[in-house]
């Protein structure tokens, strides 16, 4: 009783001056986000705060967001996700003015592909950062993406503090229901090494392969039957991937993708690879 009547007393006495509220909690990851796996990284774009003429409706992948924005000439692709932890050496410290920054947390700027990419991380304060980026495909407005890239930084951050995020349901038999390392490490022929989740819950690297799973328009690229799937076989630089799709809501598909990688920039020296891990997992989709 006495150490209550203490409280309210000088609570009291500084009435005028205002109560000192206790400081907020740093902002976890999970706190603003929730459960990885079915974070619908879409709730966290705010379109018209990222504006632009000749808008197309975002695309909400399992692991990203992806939207397209005309700006004058310049034809940009604004990305929200993934999220990941592991140590990027080029990611650099970031004086983000665009909003105000919740408790623990940071916006550091990412130097990588900046010729055409304006990309920020946002990294929470668990160490755990979202990568938030706009691609322009003429290369041509430096400037223009970047305040994209920052006003797409304070949307996520409005959306992760005001209890914004949605969630994802996957249907029966949805590939965004199935967990991709169980299906790398059954796989022969890559090694001992052990399967590597994603913190998205939805792509695994095991050796030099990687499967993901996500969302996309149909790509009509399938010209051959791999595990009963039909599937495409395409290299891209130094990566052979094995794709297959199947019809999901509202148009789109989802993907199932193995990726191979040849660090020497030789993607079809992989392709034998990419194809055997693909007549593995395909069949068990």
């Amino acid at each position: 009783m006495r150490i209550t009547r203490l409280v309210v007393v000088v609570c009291g006495a500084s009435l005028l001056a205002g109560c000192s509220a206790p400081p907020a909690a740093p902002l976890t990851s999970v706190a603003a986000l929730g459960e990885y796996r079915t974070i619908d990284y879409c709730s966290l774009l705010d379109l018209p705060g990222v504006t632009g003429a000749g808008k197309q409706a975002p695309i909400s992948s399992y692991e990203d967001c992806r939207a397209q924005l005309v700006e004058g000439t310049a034809r940009l692709v604004v990305v929200i996700g993934p999220i990941s932890s592991d140590a990027d050496p080029s990611l650099k410290p970031y004086d983000y003015k665009a909003s105000a920054l919740p408790a623990g947390v940071r916006v550091q700027t990412d130097e990588y592909n900046d010729a055409q990419s304006c990309i920020r991380d946002v990294t929470f304060a668990d160490g755990v950062r979202l990568t938030v980026g706009v691609a322009d495909q003429a290369a041509a407005a430096p400037q223009v993406r970047c305040d994209k890239a920052d006003a797409a930084v304070a949307g996520v951050l409005a959306a992760a503090t005001q209890d914004k995020v949605r969630r994802l349901n996957f249907a029966p038999h949805s590939f965004g229901g199935l967990e991709p390392c169980p299906l790398l490490t059954a796989t022969d022929g890559l090694g001992s090494g052990s399967a590597k989740p994603a913190l998205t819950g939805h792509s695994c690297i095991r050796g030099t392969v990687d499967l993901t799973f996500g969302i996309s328009t149909p790509s009509n690229a399938a010209h051959e039957t791999i595990g009963g799937r039909q599937a495409s076989i395409t290299v891209a630089g130094g990566f052979c991937i094995g794709h297959t799709e199947q019809p999901a809501a509202a148009g789109k598909v989802e993907t199932a993708d193995v990726k191979a990688v040849d660090t020497g920039g030789n993607g079809n020296s992989v392709c034998g690879l990419a194809r055997t891990v693909a007549a593995s997992v395909f069949p068990k989709l």
